[in-house]
């Protein structure tokens, strides 16, 4: 008991470093855009050299203090360069930024008339499109991933994808024993493949690593990345477009309260879609039980997860309204429900 509760105030400490590192992070981002905004206004070349550069500095930046954190709480042993190589989504995620300011700037340049809208729109669109088909490559390639070859769980996954009439196109096991990363995850809005820790495999037992399995498997069948997509592409585009049409009747002096309402819009909505999310990883739990009859082995594989990946069991009220997944607590509470 002693042990779990010192665990448990373990994982508070790490929770609340972490969130102070992403207050960090915003912080970070306002002073990028800001800086690199300064520099496109002199110089488009200045402004994507300066967007590069700030970009690379908070990323390596914020990731090595992360590097530091891990450390001291979870003990991990890998090298900052396999971290860094860990972190390079987020990395992926600041230069989009950057590529999607250099495309602005372009476009607002040489395009004219409702060919600024045109251009645009097709861009966002086609930039989503590369990142949902180019992630799994890079994700496996980054992170080191191999095909999953214990046979007694390929059998074990292969099985509930059946029952659960979901078709896996591929397996990757992670390399997380460094990093201390027990997690699992499914790829793919259409073509769905499953990603599963090394760690995670050697600290669960097979009841558990069931329940996960079961888990991604119902996020693959009802499709919620797919949701998560259609949900806020449109609200992204009418936000974008809002921006874009406060920047072409820029000379008239209601562009600037249009372009303060496209912003608090998409504020507003990447917050309301918060708890589309937490009722899809419920929804999810729920499939899980039920494909395996029981809620126990998922009840026990989350709460193995918080124990290994420092999750606290509740969050504090107003900062986990905000995040995407439900408290452990939540999650637990829901599922004995299911009994």
């Amino acid at each position: 008991m002693n042990g779990k509760l010192e665990n448990e105030k373990r994982a508070e400490r790490y929770f609340r470093t972490l969130t102070r590192l992403g207050y960090v992070l915003a912080l970070f981002i306002g002073i990028c855009l800001g800086v690199s905004y300064s520099a496109w206004t002199l110089n488009p070349l200045l402004g994507f050299a300066v967007s590069l550069l700030s970009a690379t500095t908070a990323f390596l930046f914020l990731a090595l203090l992360e590097y530091r954190i891990d450390r001291k709480y979870k003990g991990i042993t890998s090298s900052r360069r396999e971290y860094l190589i860990v972190a390079l989504p987020v990395y992926a995620i600041m230069l989009l930024f950057v590529i999607t300011g250099l495309t602005w700037r372009t476009v607002l340049t040489y395009a004219v008339g409702t060919m600024v809208f045109v251009y645009m729109n097709a861009t966002v669109i086609l930039l989503l499109y590369a990142s949902f088909t180019l992630f799994p490559r890079m994700f496996r390639i980054r992170s080191k991933g191999l095909e999953l070859e214990d046979p007694k769980l390929v059998d074990k996954i292969l099985g509930l994808a059946q029952k659960m009439d979901v078709k896996v196109e591929r397996m990757i096991m992670l390399s997380r024993k460094k990093l201390k990363v027990a997690n699992a995850l499914q790829v793919g809005p259409r073509k769905f493949s499953i990603y599963i820790s090394d760690y995670l495999i050697e600290n669960f037992t097979p009841v558990q690593v069931e329940a996960v399995i079961a888990h991604e498997l119902a996020h693959a069948k009802k499709r919620h990345l797919l949701k998560n997509l259609l949900f806020t592409l449109p609200f992204g585009l009418i936000s974008m477009n809002l921006l874009l049409y406060s920047w072409v009747i820029r000379a008239n002096h209601i562009s600037l309260i249009i372009a303060i309402a496209s912003i608090i819009f998409l504020l507003t909505v990447n917050i309301a879609i918060t708890p589309l999310r937490r009722r899809l990883e419920l929804e999810a739990d729920a499939l899980s039980a039920k494909a395996l009859g029981n809620p126990e082995p998922m009840i026990s594989a989350l709460q193995r997860i918080g124990e290994l990946n420092l999750i606290p069991t509740k969050y504090p009220r107003i900062i986990g309204w905000g995040l995407p997944h439900p408290s452990i607590e939540t999650r637990i509470e829901k599922l004995r429900r299911l009994r």
